[in-house]
């Protein structure tokens, strides 16, 4: 579970930039 937080971050982190 701990890699699909993270990975949503990395997404919305993407999304910002």
């Amino acid at each position: 579970m701990g890699n699909i937080s993270q990975d949503s971050l990395v997404k919305g982190i993407r999304k910002s930039i």
